[in-house]
């Protein structure tokens, strides 16, 4: 059962490696998504997206990476957390939501966060939002010295070259910028 942390631990970097912005000479024909929510319009028929709201964290011409925010797992112990991550969990305590970021790879785990908090391996996903997947971040929540808004996650949502666009505009709403206005907020 400790292989899976480790696993994780070794794909967390291929995987947020492409949810950097990528270079200008590569954007795609259309606007990139990236940093906007998608909404699941009423007519969605993938049931893993139905009803959902998506932040886009990357969207090029290789492909997209959202989280899904708004499917609730359950409260889960920090401490639960850290120990599944294969992190010292000493002195963790609280606990906290955790969401259901998406069908893929749903062993990984991702905090979106306010961006008042920064670690070299955080992503900017927004003016207000960024992506962090270390087990630092967990342990810096337990001790009350991590983001002021987050909001846990395990897996994400993915897409290959061209289908982002093609689903979000055929099935899903586009509502402006990522913001953080709800989740976790430090002292709660």
């Amino acid at each position: 059962m400790r292989l899976l942390p480790a696993l994780a631990a070794l794909l967390l970097p291929a995987v947020l490696s492409g949810a950097a912005p990528s270079d200008p000479a590569e954007t795609p024909k259309h606007a990139s998504l990236a940093s906007q929510f998608l909404i699941a319009a009423s007519a969605m028929r993938y049931p893993r997206f139905q009803n959902t709201v998506v932040v886009m964290v990357r969207h090029d011409r290789d492909g997209a990476m959202g989280i899904v925010i708004n499917r609730l797992a359950g409260e889960q112990l920090i401490a639960r957390l850290l120990e599944a991550l294969g992190a010292n969990a000493n002195g963790a305590t609280g606990t906290g939501p955790v969401f259901v970021g998406g069908p893929v790879q749903l062993e990984l785990g991702f905090v979106l966060h306010s961006t008042d908090y920064r670690r070299p391996e955080t992503v900017d996903v927004g003016r207000d939002v960024a992506l962090t997947a270390t087990p630092e971040i967990f342990r810096d929540i337990a001790a009350m010295t991590g983001p002021q808004k987050s909001l846990l996650v395990f897996g994400y949502a993915g897409w290959g070259a061209g289908a982002a666009r093609e689903r979000a505009c055929a099935q899903c709403l586009v509502h402006g910028d990522a913001r953080f206005e709800t989740g976790l907020r430090r002292g709660s």
